[in-house]
């Protein structure tokens, strides 16, 4: 795997668990540096797993996520 790829992955795997924190779920901030490769990398795959769960979520409206009732926008 290459080096992008790791830190790619890290970000799409940090979006799929996120942390209990009290009664709340929380996502995982980015660990890296933001104006660094890694940082970036990292920030890229956490925004493409968002992206594909969003459009999963709009494909199927009024399925339930987390409590919430999921309508389309």
């Amino acid at each position: 795997m290459a080096t992008v790829d790791r830190f790619f992955k890290e970000g799409q795997s940090a979006f799929y668990k996120p942390k209990k924190y009290g009664r709340f779920m929380h996502h995982a901030c980015n660990p890296y540096t933001s104006t660094s490769f890694r940082g970036k990398e990292w920030q890229r795959g956490f925004n493409n797993s968002y992206g594909r769960n969003l459009k999963k979520r709009h494909k199927f409206p009024g399925t339930k996520t987390h409590g919430h009732v999921v309508s389309p926008l």
